[in-house]
């Protein structure tokens, strides 16, 4: 097993032997969480990529709030794309604030690591945007604000604090 890091209350353990999903939902707002997108990649204990995949729902998205560029619409029905999504995550799940995928998703993830939540533990950012935390550890944003792209970000995320192994001040 690796440890991320430690405080005197937690410990964040990543077991090894095992597979990841990374996982990411866009929405059209945090007021309306209509699935847009879901993006999501298995990953080995070596944090090598096993199987990816980007689901669009049929949800009208004219525009992509950050980078501005178009965006196609899919051909599935946000329920087509949770049940996809069910089918899909296997293993711990680890994303960048999970707590909103799961409500989006409907789902409750019972293994996981959440950097948000470590970001906030050993951290010192003003905030803990992914965004944020890339930038914190020297990571490049890879597409941001699209799942595929925030999951693959968040690897590169989780393979620097594997690297580093992070420790409480």
């Amino acid at each position: 097993m690796i440890i991320l890091a430690s405080t005197d209350l937690i410990w964040y353990i990543v077991p090894m032997g095992y597979v990841y999903t990374i996982l990411d939902t866009e929405v059209v707002s945090v007021f309306k969480p209509a699935l847009l997108e879901f993006g999501a990649i298995k990953i080995d204990e070596d944090f090598k990529i096993i199987e990816e995949i980007e689901v669009r729902t049929g949800v009208e998205w004219p525009q992509n709030h950050v980078s501005g560029e178009k965006v196609a619409i899919g051909k599935y029905s946000i329920d087509e794309a949770k049940l996809i999504a069910r089918n899909f995550i296997e293993g711990t799940v680890v994303g960048h604030n999970l707590a909103f995928d799961a409500r989006v998703l409907g789902l409750a993830f019972h293994k996981y690591l959440d950097i948000m939540i470590y970001a906030r533990d050993v951290m010192k950012t003003p905030r803990y945007r992914l965004k944020d935390i890339a930038m914190f550890m020297g990571v490049n944003e890879v597409q941001p604000h699209r799942a595929l792209g925030d999951c693959l970000t968040t690897l590169h995320i989780l393979s620097g604090l594997k690297s580093r192994k992070l420790s409480h001040p």
